[in-house]
């Protein structure tokens, strides 16, 4: 937009326009957005009409991005945590406002299910749990919520020594700082076993 604003006589001006009549790369991915998206925006020269549609058109383009993530995610045969969790994005500015960076950090870790345990859905591997004797799969639920080597850390961050996953969950949808400060400590405790044991 911003050479638009120039007088026609100038080079950047002029080159802004001839990219517009040969419909370079970045043009033609307007016209995907748009026949994607169905968004309104005019391709011209028209600094003010690029002014009026283009905070429109990124909207929209979030807001459909969104629902497609969503619609995978909700139905994901990997990722099952998805499905019991809220899908607004007010969430995420709830996390990303919840303290310090380490804390969305966890956070995120969290709800996407993304720590370094040993579930791999994808994959067969052993998955079981190296820290108790449950022989339950080692994804963020048993991490957080039941493995046994942890009941200390739990008891002191989360107030109980076992958390049912209907309470897991009611956590991740508060975001509660508690939950990070646990995996804070928790973690310390798996790597250094990890390392210790060669588990």
């Amino acid at each position: 937009m911003k050479v638009f604003k120039l007088p026609d006589s100038r080079l950047p001006r002029i080159l802004g326009r001839e990219c517009l009549k040969c419909n370079v790369f970045w043009a033609k991915n307007w016209d995907s957005l748009i026949d994607r998206y169905g968004i309104a925006i005019n391709k011209s020269e028209d600094v003010q009409l690029w002014s009026r549609d283009f905070p429109k058109a990124l909207e929209v383009v979030a807001d459909k991005y969104h629902e497609q993530f969503m619609s995978k995610a909700l139905v994901s045969e990997r990722h099952q945590q998805y499905r019991e969790l809220r899908t607004s994005p007010r969430i995420v500015a709830q996390i990303l406002g919840s303290g310090p960076i380490w804390v969305s950090k966890w956070l995120f870790k969290l709800r996407g299910d993304i720590l370094a345990l040993r579930s791999r859905p994808y994959e067969k591997e052993e998955q079981t749990c190296p820290m108790c004797s449950a022989n339950a799969i080692e994804d963020a639920f048993h991490f957080t919520a039941q493995c046994t080597a942890y009941t200390v850390v739990r008891r002191k961050f989360l107030g109980a020594s076992v958390i049912c996953r209907e309470e897991y969950m009611y956590l991740l949808e508060r975001a509660e700082v508690s939950l990070a400060r646990y995996c804070r400590v928790a973690w310390q405790l798996h790597v250094r076993a990890i390392a210790e044991y060669n588990l």
